[in-house]
């Protein structure tokens, strides 16, 4: 059977779900039609610490904080500037910075 790795707001609410029933990683996988790694993933992604009446905290998954971080991910990714260039800048400033104090020994 393929899986989806693809997470829709749809499979984070169903997680969600899942996750009150104490489900092992396994039996989530074939709920949700993901890989094991994904639904790991996932869950770190959305867990917040929440604390209980009684004062003990506990780790819990949501899934409007997981969509959250993914919105914020896109946005990032789609602003930031590709790893290569920012590399090859670094390279240049440093080749300019060298010839000045070359140029300027001299």
């Amino acid at each position: 059977m393929k899986q989806n790795n693809h997470l829709t707001f749809e499979k984070k609410i169903r997680l969600e779900e899942l996750l009150t029933k104490n489900l092992s990683i396994s039996q989530l996988t074939r709920e949700l039609s993901l890989g094991a790694t994904t639904v790991i993933e996932e869950i770190k992604k959305g867990t917040v610490p929440f604390k209980t009446h009684e004062g003990e905290i506990i780790q819990l998954y949501k899934a409007e904080r997981s969509e959250l971080i993914t919105q914020l991910t896109k946005q990032n990714s789609k602003n930031s500037v590709p790893e290569h260039i920012v590399n090859e800048i670094e390279r240049l400033t440093k080749k300019w910075i060298d010839w000045k104090r070359v140029s300027c020994k001299a």
